[in-house]
């Protein structure tokens, strides 16, 4: 492999969209919940949550493809993607959103002519859906009276703007819930986007069968075997994850490019997960080593280690 083709397979592989059962569902109740408003007027939130990794940004991005720029009118947002600050309270908070909004006076005004202006803008630019990612932060530096009044803040800006509202974060982000019983009753609808597992026959057939796209990206003329031992490492190795299956394969395809292999083995995959997913591993902890002791990579100190 030489550099140029290296350079196109990264393209490739970065550039995947995977489109997988549980994609299509969490994406068909996302188009809905957009359409309905888009049609009827009718708000409709979710809760959208899933580990890191496992494509609910990119799920988004797709999403905003379809719908979020309206080529007619520069002025229209349809869809606005708000990040949650790491210490969310109500002025970063406001502040964040008056930025996803592109409004050029984001630290002008006090909370109240903020949230005021945040209502004002969406329906300037006909925003139909509103997207609050990073949830989780609620729940890992929110505290006490502070994310009460934080949340309280957030489900009066949801109340007043009217639009079809995704929650989006980590699995934890669902404790925001248990922290506001009127946000509770806003999104009894909960969407999660969960890793590949290899629990039944089926999965471990779903499994394997992303695997081999991505090799296919690859290019080379002999396949990864695949066989049950070999899945078993894949999953050990990415927790099932999308976003590492991908790293992997890219480190992979590096190496081959860098050692010049003609094909990706258990050594090659050895090192792609080491350097790009695992760099302080020990043969034991690396699932492609002939030393590794079977087991979940997802203890503390561990690649999939989640607090």
């Amino acid at each position: 492999m030489n550099r140029a083709e290296h350079i196109g397979v990264v393209k490739r592989l970065r550039g995947m969209v995977i489109v997988h059962p549980n994609y299509e569902k969490v994406m068909k109740e996302l188009t809905s919940s957009f359409e309905l408003h888009r049609e009827t007027g009718i708000a409709q939130n979710l809760l959208y949550t899933g580990p890191s990794g496992s494509g609910k940004t990119t799920l988004i991005n797709q999403l905003k493809k379809k719908y979020g720029s309206i080529e007619e009118d520069e002025y229209q947002s349809p869809i606005i993607v708000v990040n949650t600050p790491p210490q969310p309270n109500i002025k970063n908070f406001a502040e964040a959103f008056l930025a996803a909004l592109e409004d050029p006076f984001t630290k002008s005004g006090n909370t109240i002519q903020k949230t005021n202006r945040i209502t004002e803008v969406m329906k300037m630019k006909q925003t139909q859906m509103l997207i609050v990612d990073e949830l989780q932060h609620f729940v890992e530096h929110g505290r006490g009276i502070t994310l009460r009044g934080v949340s309280d803040w957030l489900k009066s800006v949801i109340d007043t703007a009217q639009v079809s509202t995704v929650l989006m974060g980590l699995g934890k982000a669902e404790e925001v819930l248990k922290v506001n019983e009127q946000i509770r009753r806003r999104f009894s609808q909960t969407l999660r986007l969960e890793p590949f597992t290899i629990d039944s026959k089926a999965e471990a057939i779903k499994f394997a069968s992303v695997i081999r796209i991505l090799d296919e990206q690859i290019g080379l003329p002999e396949k990864i075997k695949l066989c049950d031992e070999s899945i078993v490492r894949f999953y050990y190795a990415t927790n099932g994850l999308i976003d590492y299956l991908v790293k992997l394969m890219v480190g992979a395809s590096e190496l081959l490019y860098s050692q010049n292999r003609e094909r990706i083995d258990n050594t090659v995959l050895a090192g792609a997960f080491q350097k790009y997913i695992w760099r302080d591993c020990k043969e034991s902890q690396n699932p492609f080593h002939k030393s590794f002791i079977e087991q979940r990579l997802d203890k503390q100190n561990m690649p999939f280690f989640v607090g």
